[in-house]
């Protein structure tokens, strides 16, 4: 049985793989998401969802697959399930998107998540405890999967 730690590590290396150049991405991005998320499961009662970096190079992954070959979807879903597993987690939801940038920004992001009923229903989860978030941007459009764990 390989280690967490081991998994991590060949997680991490498995990223080295090429990615298209994208624009930046803001500092603020993700832990702006997380305020949007955290004050509307709060505000129902719910315990906030904690930030994690491992999940979040899980969904950057899948956002930055989508981007590049400008396809929003949920394949590979399986694959991601079974490596977040296998890193100690068990995955309850995963809401993927894209957004033109030059009229959406976090907010209008989450509001759009929390707009479509499935979306809403992963991120309001009574027993989800964790969330990884994922964007890629290129110079027309942001790319985004929330990856939900218990």
């Amino acid at each position: 049985m390989i280690k967490p730690f081991w998994l991590l590590i060949l997680l991490l290396l498995s990223l080295l793989a090429p990615v298209p150049a994208t624009e930046p991405i803001p500092t603020w991005w993700a832990p702006m998401m997380m305020d949007c998320i955290n004050q509307d499961r709060t505000a129902t009662g719910l315990e906030p969802l904690e930030y994690s970096p491992i999940l979040s190079v899980i969904a950057y992954r899948h956002s930055a697959e989508m981007g590049s070959s400008q396809v929003l979807s949920h394949n590979g879903f399986t694959e991601r399930v079974s490596l977040a597993q296998k890193l100690g987690y068990t995955v309850t939801g995963e809401n993927c998107g894209v957004w033109a940038r030059m009229w959406f920004g976090v907010k209008q992001i989450h509001q759009a998540f929390m707009s479509s009923p499935g979306h809403r229903a992963n991120l309001m989860n009574p027993q989800a405890r964790k969330i990884g978030i994922g964007v890629w941007m290129d110079k027309q459009e942001i790319w985004v999967t929330e990856l939900i764990t218990k």
